[in-house]
């Protein structure tokens, strides 16, 4: 079993997982009502997200780079392994604890475009101007959409609530 998840690329064997998790999300939430009167119903976000997540895993399916053939070895000359980086993988995992917790402290749209702002200046490593506009447009927009579009009450926090 091991080998043939090996031979597949972690890649695809990913997008595997997130197709088949997407399609029981998908058929699960068609069960449930997609709107009522006025506002959206139970099953609408499952089914956007699962939506969104078939998208994703079809996606990375497609463009799942293929695996590189090892060079051949020579008894000469041995060939080191590069060193792996985990500093993005805890800062963005530091990061996303921080965002939940300002969230119940300073409501949800300060505390996105923080997490944003400081993602985008720390992992991804754009220029402060370029991650502020950013983080300003993405949290004001994803608050847009739901709150107002969608009419999702978001956390106001305790400061501001």
């Amino acid at each position: 079993m091991l080998e043939k998840i090996r031979a597949l690329d972690i890649e695809r064997f990913v997008a595997l997982l997130l197709g088949v998790f997407a399609i029981a999300e998908l058929t699960q939430a068609m069960q449930l009502s997609i709107y009522e009167e006025f506002t959206l119903g139970p099953g609408a976000m499952p089914l956007i997200y699962g939506v969104g997540l078939l998208i994703f895993a079809v996606l990375l399916g497609l463009t799942a780079s293929p695996k590189e053939k090892a060079p051949p070895e020579r008894p000469d000359e041995k060939m080191d392994e590069p060193g792996r980086n985990y500093r993005a993988g805890i800062v963005t995992f530091s990061l996303l604890i921080l965002f939940v917790v300002l969230i119940f402290f300073i409501g949800f749209l300060p505390s996105l475009i923080i997490f944003s702002f400081l993602h985008l200046c720390l992992v991804m490593r754009l220029s402060l101007l370029k991650a502020a506009v950013f983080s300003l447009l993405w949290g004001g927009g994803l608050y847009y959409a739901f709150d107002h579009l969608l009419e999702v009450q978001l956390e106001p926090g305790l400061l501001f609530g």
